[in-house]
C-alpha cells in the first residue's frame, strides 16, 4: 500500500487481518497505546516520536513476524491493509480546505476528496486567491461608496472648514477612482446602512430631519449664539449651503450660521443713559400708550391685570408729588415704563409739539432698567411683580429685534415663576382673581417661551410634565365677579376647558380640594352640567379675547410637543415609521384644533370685530403646520432618489408645507401696507412668520419644483409678494432689512428671472446702510 501523506518506505508484504487481530488481542496495553497514537496522529507521527522504519516481513512457512518498533521499544500499529482507489500519481492543481489546513495530500476529487470521504466530513474547495482578492475588492468598493454617501449626507451639518475638507476628499476620490463600480452597488445619499439597536434588532435609518446632537461652531464668538434646527435661520443657512455646494463655481466663503441670522443681537440695545427714572410723560400720552398696549398686545400676552394697571396709573398721576419713598414701588414703576416702551413701538405721534415722542421707547426702557431690571433686583428673591417685569422686558427686547437677549430674559422670568410655584395649581386661600392672574402670567410666559424656542431653534424652557397649572378660563376680567362661583368649582372649570381644548396635557381630571374651594362638588352635578352647556353656547355665539388666549395656549402646547418629538437630538435616530406616525399625529392635532374654533374666529370668514384675533390665530396655525411638515420638505429636497422608497406620505407632507407657506402669505394684503401691520397683525412676530414662509418657498423653488411648471410659476409669484413686503418693511425695521438682504442674495444668485420691484430710494438705503450696529430706524409720519 502507498501512503501519499508520508515519505515512501521499504516495501513489505501486506499484513493479514487475522495477524493484526491476534497482535492486538495479545497485548492490551500496546493495543491501547497504539489506538491512542493512531487517533491522535492518523496520518503519521511527527515531533519527538521518531519511528525507526526498518521494515518488516512475514514468513509464511514459519509464521514468525518482524514487528516494527521505535527506539524506545514501542510498537507501531500498522495501517489498514484495505486497498484504496487512489494513488499518488502526482500533485493536484487544487486541494480542499480540510487537506490544506492539515497540510495533507489531497486527491483533488470533486465534490469530495478521498480523505474527506473516508473521514466522513464535509469537503469544500474555497475560492482561488484571485477570486478572493476580487471579492474583497468589490466589498471594499461598496463600503467606500457607502461612506462617501454618508459624508455627503452629513456635510450640510458640518462647519464650513470641515465641509470644505469633506468636499475636497470626495472630489479627489472621484477623480482618482479607476475601478469599475456596478451602478447597482452605489448607495443613495440619504440611504444609511441598517444598524442594530441595543437589543440587537434591526433598526431602519431615520428620516433626515437635521436634528443635532453636536455643534460644529464656536458660538462663544457669535452674538446670536446657538441656533437649532427648528429655526428658519437654520433652514436658510442649510439651503444656502446646499445651493452653493451643488454649484462648483460658487464659493461658500466660510459662512457660519450667523450669516443667515437677520436679528440685531450683534448690535447694542438703544439705551439712553441720562434719564430720570421718576420722570413720567404727560397723562394724555400715558393714556394713549396704555390704550395702545391693551388693544394691540394684551389679548395675546396678558401678563399684567388691566384693571390693576389702569387704577394704579390713575392714582399715580393724581398724586401731588412723587419722590423717594413716596408713591408706588420701583417694580411697579418699572412695569409701567416697560408697558410704555412696548406700546411706543406701535404708536405714531399725534402732534409735533409733544413733550415726549410716544415712539421714543428707548427712554422708557432706560427708566425701567434704572428702576428694576439692573442692579441688585436680579439676585433678590423674586415676587409676582418681578416675574411680570422680567416677562415684559423679554417681550420688549423681542419687539426691537434682540431675540437672543429676549430668550435669556424669558428664562429668568420662568425661573422666577417656578420659584414662586406658578407652574402648579393654586389651592391657597388667596382671592380667586389673584389665582387667575398668576395663571395668566404663567401661560403668557409659556407662549413667549414657545415662540422664542421656534425662532431660535433652542429647547423649550418649560417641561409640561412638571406643570399642573390649569388652563386659563375663557372669561375676561370684567366677568370674574359674575363667574366667580363657577370658577371656584373645579369640576365646572375642568369640564368647560376640556370641552374647548380636548386632549390638552394640562387638563387635570381630579376635582381639586373641596375644603380649599369651600364648595361641595357632589351636590352640584346637574347644575354644573347646565352651567357648562350654557357657557359653551354663549362663547360659541359671542367669543371674547379670553377665549382667544385659551386657543393660542392650546396651539402652543401642540407646537411645544412638535419641537420635542421631531427636533430633539434623539429624533434623528428614530426609525422612519415612528417619524411618520409622529408627523401624522401632530398634523391631525393641528387640524382638530382648527375645527374647534368658533365661527367668529374662522381664519378667513370670521367676524370683522375679531380681525386682529383671527389674523393672529391664522399666522400661528400656518406656522405650526410648517413646523410639523418641514422635515419632510427638507428630506424631499436632499434625497430625491429615496422618494420612491419612502412612498407618497412624505411627498404629501412636503407639499402641505409649501401650501401652508402660500396660505400664510395670502394673509398679507397684496400691496405692502405698514398701517395694516400695526392695526391687525401680530407685529412682534410678523417678520418671523414672513421669513419662515419665504424660506419654505425658496426650498420649493430651488430644490423641489420643476422649472417652468405651474407650481414653479406659482411659487415665483408668492416670492415676489414676499420680496415686496420685506423691502417695504426694511425702510423702518433694521431686522427686516437684514432678512431681505439674506433672501435677496439667494434669489439673485439662483433665480435671475425673479425681479422684485424696488424703488430707487429703497435701493439706495439698502446698499448704503451698514450691516453691523444699525441704529433704530425712525418711522415715517402717519398719513
Amino acid at each position: 500500500m502507498s501512503d501519499n501523506s508520508r515519505p515512501p518506505h521499504f516495501p513489505f508484504p501486506s499484513q493479514t487481518p487475522s495477524s493484526s487481530s491476534d497482535l492486538l488481542e495479545s497485548d492490551s496495553q500496546f493495543s491501547h497505546l497504539g489506538t491512542a497514537l493512531n487517533r491522535q496522529q492518523p496520518h503519521g507521527l511527527s515531533g519527538s516520536y521518531e519511528v525507526v522504519y526498518s521494515g518488516f516481513s512475514e514468513n509464511p512457512s514459519t509464521g514468525s513476524q518482524l514487528i516494527e518498533c521505535d527506539r524506545f521499544g514501542r510498537v507501531r500499529i500498522p495501517r489498514s491493509a484495505t486497498s484504496t482507489a487512489w494513488t499518488s500519481s502526482g500533485r493536484v492543481s487544487r486541494a480542499c480546505e480540510n487537506c490544506r489546513d492539515q497540510k495533507a495530500k489531497c486527491s483533488g476529487h470533486r465534490p469530495t476528496c478521498q480523505r474527506c470521504q473516508e473521514a466522513g466530513i464535509r469537503c469544500s474547495y474555497g475560492d482561488r486567491k484571485r477570486e478572493k482578492v476580487a471579492k474583497q475588492l468589490n466589498d471594499l468598493t461598496t463600503q467606500v461608496k457607502a461612506y462617501e454617501d454618508l459624508l455627503r449626507e452629513l456635510s450640510p451639518r458640518l462647519d464650513s472648514e470641515a465641509a470644505r475638507q469633506v468636499e475636497q476628499i470626495l472630489t479627489e476620490s472621484n477623480i482618482d477612482e479607476d475601478l469599475p463600480v456596478d451602478p447597482e452597488v452605489t448607495t443613495s445619499a440619504s440611504t444609511a446602512p441598517v444598524t442594530n439597536d441595543a437589543s440587537g434588532s434591526s433598526v431602519t435609518p431615520a428620516l433626515t430631519i437635521g436634528a443635532l446632537d453636536y455643534i460644529s461652531e464656536d458660538f462663544d464668538r457669535q452674538a446670536m449664539g446657538f441656533v437649532g434646527e427648528h429655526s428658519e435661520i437654520a433652514w436658510l443657512y442649510r439651503l444656502k449651503r446646499l445651493i452653493r455646494r451643488s454649484s462648483p463655481a460658487t464659493d461658500n466663503h466660510g459662512d457660519s450660521i450667523a450669516s443667515a441670522s437677520y436679528y440685531l443681537d450683534d448690535s447694542e440695545i438703544p439705551l439712553v443713559k441720562d434719564v430720570d427714572p421718576i420722570k413720567r410723560p404727560p397723562f394724555a400720552i400715558a393714556k394713549q400708550l396704555l390704550d395702545t398696549y391693551f388693544t394691540v398686545v394684551h389679548a395675546s400676552f396678558p401678563i399684567v391685570r388691566r384693571s390693576f394697571i389702569m387704577r394704579q396709573t390713575t392714582l399715580y398721576y393724581n398724586s401731588p408729588s412723587v419722590g423717594p419713598g413716596v408713591g408706588p414701588g420701583r417694580k411697579w414703576l418699572a412695569m409701567l415704563n416697560l408697558i410704555f416702551a412696548i406700546a411706543a413701538k406701535y404708536t405714531h405721534p399725534q402732534s409735533s409739539d409733544a413733550e415726549e415722542w410716544p415712539d421714543d421707547s428707548a427712554v422708557y426702557f432706560a427708566r425701567a432698567q434704572k428702576l428694576c431690571v439692573m442692579g441688585t433686583v436680579l439676585i433678590e428673591h423674586p415676587d409676582s411683580q418681578q416675574v411680570q417685569v422680567e416677562g415684559l422686558t423679554s417681550f420688549y427686547l423681542l419687539s426691537i429685534g434682540q431675540v437672543n437677549r429676549s430668550w435669556k430674559l424669558c428664562g429668568y422670568a420662568i425661573r422666577s415663576a417656578l420659584t414662586l410655584g406658578f407652574h402648579l395649581r393654586n389651592e391657597s386661600d388667596i382671592r380667586n382673581v389673584m389665582k387667575e392672574t398668576k395663571y395668566a402670567v404663567w401661560w403668557s410666559l409659556y407662549l413667549l417661551d414657545c415662540s422664542l424656542c421656534v425662532m431660535t431653534g433652542r429647547p423649550p424652557s418649560i417641561n409640561d410634565r412638571f406643570c399642573t397649572t390649569p388652563l386659563p378660563v375663557p372669561f375676561t376680567e370684567e366677568e370674574f365677579d359674575d363667574k366667580e362661583q363657577l370658577i371656584l368649582l373645579p369640576e365646572v372649570r375642568n369640564a368647560l376647558v376640556k370641552s374647548l381644548c380636548p386632549g390638552n396635557p394640562q387638563i387635570v381630571d381630579d376635582k381639586g380640594s373641596p375644603e380649599a374651594s369651600g364648595a361641595q362638588v357632589p351636590d352640584q352635578g346637574d347644575k354644573s352640567e347646565q352651567d357648562v352647556a350654557g357657557i359653551l353656547e354663549s362663547l360659541t355665539s359671542m367669543p371674547n379675547p379670553a377665549l382667544f388666549f385659551l386657543y393660542i395656549v392650546d396651539l402652543a402646547a401642540i407646537m411645544h410637543e412638535s419641537v420635542e418629538v421631531l427636533y430633539a437630538p434623539g429624533a434623528a435616530r428614530k426609525p422612519l415609521h415612528e417619524i411618520e406616525g409622529a408627523i401624522s399625529s401632530l398634523n391631525s392635532k393641528v387640524d382638530a384644533w382648527l375645527a374647534r374654533l368658533p365661527a367668529a374666529f374662522h381664519l378667513s370668514q370670521g367676524t370683522k370685530a375679531f380681525q386682529r384675533e383671527r389674523t393672529n390665530l391664522a399666522f400661528r396655525f400656518y406656522s405650526a403646520k410648517i413646523l410639523i411638515t418641514q422635515p419632510c420638505l427638507n428630506h424631499l429636497s436632499q434625497a430625491t432618489d429615496v422618494n420612491k422608497l419612502l412612498g407618497g406620505f412624505y411627498e404629501m407632507m412636503a407639499m402641505m408645507c409649501v401650501e401652508s407657506a402660500d396660505q400664510m402669505l395670502d394673509l398679507l394684503p397684496d400691496s405692502p401696507d405698514l398701517a395694516w401691520v400695526y392695526r391687525v397683525s401680530p407685529c412682534w412676530y410678523l417678520l418671523h412668520y414672513l421669513v419662515q414662509s419665504t424660506t419654505i418657498l425658496l426650498y420649493a423653488l430651488l430644490l423641489v419644483k420643476k422649472p417652468g411648471s405651474v407650481e414653479h410659476r406659482k411659487v415665483l409669484k408668492r416670492l415676489e409678494k414676499s420680496g415686496r413686503w420685506l423691502t417695504e418693511m426694511s425702510l423702518e425695521d433694521p431686522s427686516a432689512e437684514r432678512a431681505w438682504l439674506v433672501c435677496r442674495e439667494l434669489i439673485s444668485e439662483n433665480v435671475p428671472e425673479l425681479e422684485i420691484e424696488i424703488g430707487a430710494d429703497s435701493r439706495s438705503q439698502l446698499t448704503e446702510r451698514p450691516m453691523v450696529g444699525l441704529p433704530a430706524a425712525k418711522r415715517r409720519p402717519s398719513d
